[in-house]
């Protein structure tokens, strides 16, 4: 029984330490050569790719809890409207 209830506990235990580490994050990615902004859920490598800092990022490095919060980022981002 002790042995039950302490693979559970470990079990439980792991998986709020890892949960955060599986977590997605949002980006707001300008292509210069498509002259567009969108949304990635990947950080971007290719040079013609760039983050677009919207200011409005809670994560202070431009990365997005959700998908829909990276949307209204673009949104409100000066050089994603002006494309």
């Amino acid at each position: 029984m002790k042995n039950t209830i302490l693979a559970l506990t470990s079990a439980l235990a792991l998986t709020f330490v890892a949960a955060p580490a599986f977590a997605t994050e949002y980006y707001v990615v300008m292509d210069s050569t498509a002259k567009k902004c969108m949304v990635m859920d990947t950080m971007p490598t290719a040079g013609h790719m760039s983050l677009v800092d919207s200011g409005t990022s809670s994560t202070g490095n431009k990365s997005y809890q959700s998908k829909s919060d990276a949307e209204a980022a673009m949104g409100k981002a000066v050089v994603c409207k002006s494309m």
